[in-house]
């Protein structure tokens, strides 16, 4: 139990995604091999949700019961720094790795930004989806840096970028509840549930708008169309037409739009040139 609550508090399924998107970047831009450096982005991404959930523990006993913090299977302490030393196990790739200097720019941007969420980001309207969003875009962008041909994956990263803010948006309407009730400054907590619904289907559209980019730029074969778009686009579309009315439709949004985004990285990595 004890074992699994250590595991659990870093979302190892969310944290294994992060890394497949930043291989999809590197495997689109043409990078050959396996580079420890590719590992980082998916440390520096259990940092974060490892903090959050040493912060969020209020709210999380209404939203989330089940996490290891609220069932006290794991304490804030213990989070804090399983956290504090995926991030030291990072720095410690980069060192090792010795890559340029714009890798470094961007592991520290990424850190900072996680480090500032849960207690300030999170807290200021919009800026909580957007941090995120620009976390999950610049994920792929990390992986596009070991190949020669960057420039491949930046249709892909649109849109990841596209999808993630639809999910935190309909991620945040799930949480409102508990988010209210601890005080949080969330977006729906702080300019309504109808603005935040009406973002929801906004980037889903656009998300839906950007998903044959990758293939109709000549990024990727036929075979991304048939994975990413055969699943994504559907899921898309009920995202714009349904948008979430209550805690149970945002919570069913939030795992349409995870699908989604699973759909899209498995259908790149397929449909990437070999």
């Amino acid at each position: 139990m004890r074992a699994a609550a250590w595991v659990e508090v870093v979302r190892p399924v969310n944290v294994l995604a992060l890394a497949a998107a930043t291989a999809v970047g590197a495997r689109l831009s043409g990078a050959s091999g396996f580079s420890a450096i590719l590992v980082v982005p998916a440390l520096v991404a259990a940092f974060g949700y490892a903090r959050n959930d040493s912060i969020d523990t209020e709210p999380d006993i209404r939203n989330h019961p089940r996490r290891p913090i609220p069932t006290g299977r794991l304490t804030k302490g213990e989070a804090r720094a399983l956290g504090w030393g995926c991030l030291a196990a990072a720095a410690a790739l980069m060192l090792a790795a010795h890559p340029s200097p714009r890798f470094y720019g961007l592991f520290a941007l990424a850190a900072a930004l996680l480090y500032a969420y849960s207690p300030w980001l999170k807290d200021r309207g919009a800026w909580g989806p957007v941090t995120v969003t620009v976390l999950s875009g610049l994920a792929v962008v990390w992986g596009s840096w070991l190949g020669p041909h960057p420039e491949r994956a930046v249709a892909a990263a649109l849109v990841a970028a596209s999808v993630t803010f639809a999910r935190e948006c309909a991620k945040d309407l799930a949480d409102l509840e508990g988010d209210r009730a601890a005080g949080r400054g969330t977006w729906p907590a702080r300019a309504g549930e109808a603005r935040v619904q009406t973002a929801v289907r906004a980037a889903s559209a656009a998300g839906l708008l950007a998903l044959p980019l990758p293939w109709l730029h000549g990024d990727v074969t036929p075979a991304y169309a048939f994975v990413a778009m055969g699943v994504g686009a559907p899921l898309l579309l009920r995202a714009i037409w349904k948008a979430p009315a209550d805690q149970a439709s945002a919570r069913a949004s939030s795992v349409a739009l995870k699908a989604t985004l699973y759909a899209g990285v498995a259908g790149l990595w397929l449909g990437a040139p070999r």
